[in-house]
């Protein structure tokens, strides 16, 4: 019996401590006013766009490297988020506020701040932070709510001092650890060839025969509701974009970040189907190079991977040599 009272009160205690915790991250700072009951209202609401923000990021990782997305913005335009998730009411906005484009792009400026951390990452890293600016004369005084790695679910807040200490040690880790800005842009590319890939297959099974163009795939795929946003996925973040520019129907007037090489179903499998742009690798943390789509077999997606520029220009000189000793079985079998 005294065992167990032992144990009730020792459950008791940390239950008041925790409690105790929550009701001190709430509570005003020395010298600061009480939150009203719409502050409240609002920080909770910020919570939750945190929250989603969290759950879209990791959600939308990119396979198998377990990269995120480059951008909140990118995260919207592929719906994993809504534009209203990316306004805080604690900027005096509220999420009727947030707009977008026909594309589905945000025209706002995102209250929060995403931070690409690699799997790797330890835990007490900044992930994502609210934009402190808006915290200035809140009743919780100068500071803002952060995730961190190792508990991305929790929202934290945090006073500036704590904040921009917390905000230098990420940046000097990502540096040191050689995860300068962009280092998730491969591995995102990848991704688009890979999709690209996958809806050149579909195009194959359900017409029984290639596309002739990018932009022709396009016009047809767009029928099918799943391959509405294909143009999401034509656009490198290597090239500093986020979305192409389209017209009324879905067709890009921009230039395509990405070639594709009609190649038949006799076409061997060591041929380059599709590459990205190699001048949108010019002085990058890869080198020269570029990352390629190879055709498949059977019509099956190809395997994606880097080449440097030399072999690049091997791989896409058999491609183009195989396809001029080929011309006249291509031209039939696109018929």
């Amino acid at each position: 019996m005294r065992k167990v009272i032992v144990i009730l009160l020792v459950l008791l205690i940390v239950v008041l401590v925790m409690k105790f915790r929550i009701w001190n991250q709430d509570r005003p700072r020395s010298g600061v006013r009480e939150p009203t009951k719409w502050e409240l209202t609002d920080r909770k609401f910020t919570e939750r766009n945190l929250r989603a923000i969290a759950t879209a990021i990791t959600m939308n990782l990119s396979d198998p490297e377990q990269v995120p997305l480059a951008s909140l913005e990118r995260l919207v335009l592929v719906g994993g988020l809504s534009a209203g998730d990316l306004i805080s009411p604690m900027s005096g906005r509220q999420r009727e506020d947030a707009v977008t484009d026909r594309d589905g792009f945000p025209l706002l400026p995102s209250d929060y701040i995403y931070i690409a951390l690699p799997n790797i990452a330890p835990e007490g890293l900044v992930w994502v932070y609210e934009k402190p600016e808006n915290y200035k004369d809140s009743p919780w005084g100068e500071g803002t709510l952060v995730l961190l790695s190792g508990d991305i679910w929790t929202p934290k807040w945090m006073d500036v001092e704590e904040f921009q200490k917390a905000l230098s040690c990420t940046h000097n880790w990502l540096s040191e650890h050689n995860f300068t800005p962009g280092w998730m842009n491969l591995a995102e590319s990848k991704k688009n060839l890979q999709r690209i890939g996958m809806t050149i297959s579909e195009y194959r099974t359900l017409d029984d025969e290639f596309p002739r163009s990018l932009e022709e795939l396009i016009r047809e795929r767009q029928k099918e509701a799943y391959n509405w946003n294909l143009t999401l996925w034509l656009v490198s973040p290597m090239s500093g974009r986020v979305r192409l520019k389209t017209d009324k129907n879905n067709i890009p007037i921009e230039p395509i970040d990405y070639e594709y090489i009609p190649l038949p179903y006799s076409a061997p499998d060591t041929l380059i189907q599709a590459y990205e742009k190699p001048e949108n690798y010019k002085g990058s943390r890869w080198g020269e190079g570029t990352v390629v789509l190879l055709k498949g077999e059977d019509g099956q997606v190809g395997k994606v991977e880097w080449m440097d520029v030399e072999n690049f220009r091997q791989a896409l000189a058999k491609t183009e040599k195989w396809l001029a000793e080929h011309k006249e079985g291509v031209a039939s079998e696109g018929e």
